[in-house]
């Protein structure tokens, strides 16, 4: 899977070089037809008085300093805006849980997303009876969505990533 900021430095990169290879044809253009027409030598732009050898890297500083600001800008709104997309699609994911499973279920599950619980404690905090535990425990285990690891005697629960 890529990663935001590997996917950043890429964008920057893929912006800077676009940016710098249009500056340099421009500036060729406008050289050559500055000098076509006879207005300029071909050693300085005759406008700004400044050799095009300086020109290109110039223009391409001030354009790659004003790409590099408005790529940070745009990447951080794209952050938030990615951060908010998973907060609200994983409150839709738990609401359609919450209605598949039912509530008790639901509420064994969501003790096991939290830590990694022991069967019994489960049933303690749910005032549930401990066959009942099991019971749930195997059906949510059947359905792929915890896992049971047995340390002695003692059955540790854990959800699995969705």
């Amino acid at each position: 899977m890529i990663k935001m900021k590997e996917l950043k430095g890429f964008g920057a990169v893929l912006i800077a070089s676009i940016y710098v290879v249009i500056v340099a044809i421009v500036s060729i253009y406008i050289h050559q037809a500055l000098s076509s027409v006879g207005l300029c030598t071909a050693e300085k732009l005759c406008i700004l008085k400044i050799p095009l050898h300086y020109f290109i890297p110039i223009f391409s500083a001030v354009g790659l300093i004003t790409g590099g600001v408005m790529f940070y800008l745009i990447s951080e709104k794209t952050e938030t805006s990615i951060r908010i997309c998973e907060q609200d699609y994983n409150k839709k994911i738990d609401e359609l849980l919450r209605r598949v499973l039912g509530e008790k279920m639901y509420s064994v599950y969501n003790l096991c997303k939290k830590e990694n619980i022991t069967q019994a404690k489960i049933s303690k905090s749910l005032n549930l009876s401990r066959v009942e535990v099991f019971r749930i425990l195997k059906k949510l285990e059947e359905k792929g969505l915890i896992e049971r690891k047995k340390n002695g005697k003692v059955v540790y629960v854990s959800a699995k990533e969705i």
